[in-house]
This record gives structure tokens, C-alpha cells and sequence, in this order.
């Protein structure tokens, strides 16, 4: 059986970087029910693809909606090493549920995403030694 206990758990306090100026309009536009396209599986951004990838070939007992999976790419800046840890992050708190806007923003990222030196050291210090659940995903 891998590790139980979160990074939280372990003494990981991440620091939050607010958002863009650019990404919090965004944000606030797919918040308030503004125009979103639905994103289809062929069109997808990158991250989006490889978030989608990790939970089907995985088989992982999480889902995300469409909405809750754009706000992950703005959270995430678009990179897929943080989209891994955003999506470690859902695991350890909402394993077996469907992931949506209040999920991410009121519950886990209320703040911003991790800073460049949390992120770091949530990979470096808990993540790739395999500290904490569902860090094999990664």
C-alpha cells in the first residue's frame, strides 16, 4: 500500500500566487456563466489532454467538469507538470467525486495556484520521494 498521509499532513505550507491580470478576467468571465465553449476531446488544450489521459489510462476514481477543467488550465498556467499536481491535489480531497468550479476555486485554490518555490518543493520534497497519496501519478 503506497503512503497515506497529504503534504499538509507531512508540514508542506505552500505560499499562493494571485492570478494574472489577464487569467483572473478569464476566470471571473467562466465563473459568472459567460460564454464557454464546450471543450471536446479533440480540441482540447495540451494540459487539458493530458489531465483527461492521466484519469482514463489510470483509471482514476475522479471526474472534472468541463468548466472545473478550464479553470484548472487557467490555475495551472497551462503547464502539465502543475496540472499533475493540481489533479493529486483533487485526489487527496475529493477521491470518488466530480470536480467542479467550487472545488477549485473556494476550496483548495481560493488564493491562486502554488508559487514557483511551493511548487518546487511540494515536487521536489513530497512528490517524486513518493511522500504523499497518489504521488505515483505523477
Amino acid at each position: 500500500m503506497g503512503p497515506d498521509k497529504t503534504a499538509k499532513e507531512l508540514g508542506f505550507v505552500p505560499k499562493y500566487e494571485p492570478l494574472s491580470n489577464k487569467n483572473t478576467e478569464y476566470l471571473v468571465t467562466i465563473l459568472m456563466g459567460g460564454p464557454m465553449k464546450e471543450i471536446l476531446d479533440t480540441e482540447a488544450p495540451f494540459p487539458i489532454q493530458v489531465l483527461r489521459k492521466r484519469i482514463s489510462g489510470l483509471n482514476l476514481p475522479i471526474k472534472f467538469t468541463p468548466k472545473a477543467e478550464l479553470i484548472a488550465l487557467i490555475l495551472t498556467e497551462g503547464n502539465p507538470g502543475k496540472m499533475i499536481t493540481l489533479l493529486i491535489d483533487c485526489l487527496t480531497e475529493f477521491q470518488g467525486e466530480t470536480i467542479d468550479e467550487n472545488s477549485l476555486c473556494e476550496n483548495l485554490y481560493p488564493w491562486g495556484f502554488y508559487t514557483y518555490e511551493s511548487f518546487v518543493d511540494y515536487i521536489d520534497n513530497y512528490i517524486k520521494p513518493r511522500k504523499v497519496k497518489w504521488s505515483n501519478i505523477y
